[in-house]
């Protein structure tokens, strides 16, 4: 994945091979071993050529939160809410967060 890079701050033990087949060895939400849903919630609301996109964390779900700063989701719905007043958003904007997205689908979430 693009966003993530060499980056591993979201994995607790980068040592042991084991831990990296254990979904609590992620501080985010893992397409293999979490939900989203258990975790975050999407809001679309679409109108014609108009989308808007809010994420709310569940309380306590620090993989939620975790993937919300992480994948900096609030610029992404940010960049919905300005597009939608006719403002231009920069295509990087939403990138991390549609990679996040794609990656839940793929996943059946």
């Amino acid at each position: 994945m693009k966003y993530k890079r060499a980056n591993i701050d979201f994995v607790v033990d980068a040592i042991s091979a084991a831990a990296f087949q254990d979904g609590a060895n992620y501080r985010l939400i893992h397409p293999n071993f979490d939900l989203y849903k258990d975790h975050i919630s999407i809001s679309i609301e679409m109108n014609d050529d108009m989308t808007l996109i809010k994420y709310t964390t569940h309380p306590g779900s620090e993989k939620g939160a975790y993937t919300y700063d992480y994948f900096n989701l609030r610029e992404r719905e940010v960049g919905t809410f300005d597009a939608a007043q006719g403002r231009d958003v920069p295509d990087e904007l939403g990138n991390s967060a549609g990679e996040a997205q794609k990656l839940a689908r793929e996943h059946g979430q």
